[in-house]
């Protein structure tokens, strides 16, 4: 799905919807296997997901 739809998009927002993949890593693990997620991982998951949203939600104002 991602490699099909990155042809549909700008660099930018590809790499950004990429970035995503780092911070569910552990969710997927969570989910999968049923390991601990400390709080630590939380914050830094939801930092990363906030500020690659804000910038994809705000990149379609900046291109013409």
């Amino acid at each position: 799905m991602y490699l099909i739809s990155v042809k549909r998009v700008s660099a930018l927002v590809a790499t950004l919807v990429g970035l995503t993949e780092i911070p569910l890593a552990p969710v997927w693990v969570w989910m999968l296997f049923g390991e601990g997620i400390n709080l630590s991982v939380l914050l830094g998951g939801t930092v990363i997901l906030t500020a690659a949203v804000i910038c994809i939600a705000t990149s379609g104002k900046r291109e013409e």
